[in-house]
């Protein structure tokens, strides 16, 4: 009777198993997934910020143009 308890202890730990190793794979499916997104949102949001400082660049661009034309009109 003094090794039933450890057969009873490794018989849990052994049905535990395929359970942990099922709740690791849904944990590491969901991060993948979080990165994903997080790769997604990073790029839109680089997107969005160059295309801002094209449109400040061109706007600037077409002020120094303007500037210039004025100048030499007056």
């Amino acid at each position: 009777t003094g090794t039933q308890p450890t057969n009873d202890v490794s018989a849990d730990s052994s049905a535990e198993f395929p359970d942990r190793v099922s709740m690791m794979e849904v944990r590491l499916q969901a991060q993948e997934d979080e990165i994903t997104l997080l790769k997604s949102s990073l790029a839109d949001a680089l997107h969005t910020e160059i295309y801002k400082q094209q449109g400040i660049a061109k706007r600037k661009r077409v002020l120094v143009k303007q500037t210039i034309m004025l100048a030499t009109i007056v």
